[in-house]
């Protein structure tokens, strides 16, 4: 979102015949009275605030509207205009409903860009501050006005999306599987209206299952990308094969500006499965585990110990099989042991999560008898700990 430096141009008035340019005794700005030489003209538009947001609207006006910030762009010369939205304003109506304000602007004739944001604040001396948030907005909308007549626009504005919520995603621990399920990815503004229309910041959508036997789409009327949402118009919707999903979930993420939530969709019972990475790996329980998990923890083999003449095979990990409690949304923490280094001219080093390293020979040792090696590292242990929550 760009705000343009305000740069007053020459041969511009503004004409405040919708809302009041201003709040708290700020007079608005107003026209000076002069004959029609057919050099200026008069644009006009109007902002309806609902009390409730229209699902089907296609331009998004928040219910907490109260302040609108313009800017008038003709060739080099810039001016810029706020209005104030209430009842008490000029032009602005009670209805049932809403509240229906239409904003008249006298211009010189020409051809103009103009930028449109509607704020939660109403402006003072005609600025809005720190504490004014943008609810929704306009960028480069185009038109000409005309000498000694009137242009009519219609802005169509679009949501500043803020904050995301997931509703209507499947829940518990699904069993079998399903065609493509719809879900509702709900864009809302600074002050928690929920955007119909069409989004200021599209919303990314990504699937966290790997196994590629979930399928996240994307449709609507405005021809959005497979894992894009455009407008409140958009449809999202997930699909399962019934196999295996990564780690027993696929976790489906929706993001805009740094801001993101998730929802997990559960299946199972499954297997999840973690390889030696050097670092602990986390599982959330899921809905499918019910009450307990069973973990198979299989220990690292220890480095093996060898010369150029003699040597040894080093041993394999243990197994231990076990069948702890657990509640959903709990948080395990897996730590695979790595195999321990062999050992040569130097010992080899222990495995990560707990192998010991091998031991060097005493200094009197000959390097052809067998006890003269160096030992190799042991393995890793592997275990498993509760704590936390996911």
């Amino acid at each position: 979102m760009r705000i343009l430096r305000p740069i007053f141009a020459l041969g511009v008035s503004a004409l405040v015949a919708g809302c009041g340019s201003g709040t708290r005794g700020v007079t608005p700005s107003v026209a000076v009275n002069v004959p029609d030489t057919g050099t200026s003209g008069t644009l006009t538009f109007t902002i309806t605030v609902p009390k409730k947001v229209n699902p089907k609207a296609k331009s998004y006006v928040s219910p907490a509207s109260k302040g609108l910030w313009m800017n008038f762009t003709l060739g080099s010369h810039t001016t810029v205009q706020t209005f104030t939205l209430s009842k008490s304003s000029p032009g602005c109506t009670a209805k049932p409903g809403s509240l229906v304000c239409t904003i008249s602007v006298s211009l010189a004739a020409g051809t103009y860009v103009s930028s449109i944001m509607v704020y939660d604040k109403p402006p003072f001396n005609g600025k809005f501050g720190k504490t004014a948030h943008v609810l929704s907005e306009e960028q480069n909308l185009k038109y000409r006005i005309n000498g000694g007549k009137t242009t009519t626009i219609h802005p169509v504005l679009k949501g500043n999306d803020t904050s995301l919520k997931i509703l209507n995603f499947p829940q518990g621990c699904v069993s079998g599987s399903f065609g493509p399920t719809a879900f509702t990815v709900a864009a809302l503004d600074y002050d928690g209206y929920t955007i119909a229309g069409t989004y200021e910041a599209s919303i990314a959508l990504s699937d966290g299952d790997t196994s590629g036997n979930t399928t996240l789409a994307v449709s609507g009327p405005d021809n959005p990308p497979p894992d894009t949402l455009l407008s409140s118009l958009d449809t999202s919707t997930i699909s399962w094969n019934g196999g295996a999903l990564t780690n027993g979930g696929a976790t489906i993420t929706a993001a805009i500006r740094g801001f993101s939530t998730s929802a997990t969709l559960w299946a199972g019972p499954a297997d999840v499965l973690f390889y030696y990475t050097g670092s602990p790996a986390y599982l959330t329980v899921s809905p499918c585990a019910a009450s307990s998990v069973t973990v198979w923890l299989w220990g690292a083999a220890g480095g093996s110990t060898y010369d150029q003449s003699v040597g040894a095979q080093g041993g394999y990990g243990g197994l231990v099989v076990a069948t702890i409690p657990a509640v959903t949304g709990e948080q395990l923490t897996a730590g695979v042991g790595g195999i321990g280094s062999n050992g040569g001219s130097s010992a080899g080093l222990g495995g990560y999560n707990g192998g010991a390293s091998g031991q060097l020979p005493p200094p009197s040792c000959k390097q052809s008898e067998f006890y003269c090696i160096s030992g190799g590292g042991g393995g890793g242990g592997t275990d498993i700990r509760q704590g936390g929550s996911g």
